[in-house]
């Protein structure tokens, strides 16, 4: 694993102030994580893609992300994998391999460049996990277990896969990456750090 100037520094904080470097304005990176910084956060996390719409200047330097904001003297707290497949973990065909075969690369891309963590959307609740689905959440666990990264799981509209994920699979590299306006969209009356997720206080977001 490479070693990064500056991150040990700012790992031993014991608060850091990170955010999402999407704020709503098309901008180059290195403009955007200028603005980052100059404003006082420690840290960003980064859209791992040039999808979903976040190559607006054509680019494609979503992998350049890590040094332009190190540069700018900024930690990274997480990547997010892309999205717009995570329907298809479960499917036993060619779609669900390929989505499987991206968020592994997503966890050897967070080896690769020191990035402790991928955050991770599983199916929603119209695709409820199955075995196959499971077996491929495990091949997850173990590569990120085997580079030492984290896998965050995110709620959205997907309670009950997460609750069953997380019941199943147990490894310390496997938590809760949680979204409040997802809760407040989506479970609005449930209370989700109570009711599942802190017996073990595994989070990492």
């Amino acid at each position: 694993m490479r070693s990064f100037l500056g991150i040990e520094e700012l790992e031993r904080k014991r608060l850091m102030f990170t955010i999402y470097d999407w704020f709503g304005y098309q901008l180059p990176n290195k403009e955007r994580f200028q603005l980052i910084k100059e404003v006082g956060f420690d840290g960003v996390l980064l859209w791992w893609s040039d999808g979903f719409g976040r190559d607006y200047f054509g680019q494609k330097d979503y992998r350049k992300g890590p040094q332009i904001a190190r540069e700018a003297g900024l930690y990274i707290e997480n990547i997010h994998a892309p999205v717009q497949s995570e329907n298809n973990l479960w499917l036993d065909n060619l779609d669900g391999e390929i989505v499987t075969d991206c968020y592994l690369q997503c966890i050897t891309d967070c080896a690769e460049f020191g990035i402790p963590t991928m955050v991770l959307h599983l199916p929603n609740e119209d695709n409820p996990c199955n075995i196959l689905g499971l077996d491929r959440i495990k091949r997850i666990t173990e590569k990120a277990e085997q580079l030492g990264v984290n896998v965050a799981l995110e709620n959205l509209w997907n309670l009950s896969n997460l609750a069953y994920v997380l019941d199943h699979v147990d490894s310390p590299r496997i938590g809760f990456c949680y979204d409040s306006g997802h809760h407040y969209r989506h479970y609005p009356k449930d209370d989700l750090i109570y009711i599942r997720f802190s017996a073990d206080g595994t989070t990492f977001t």
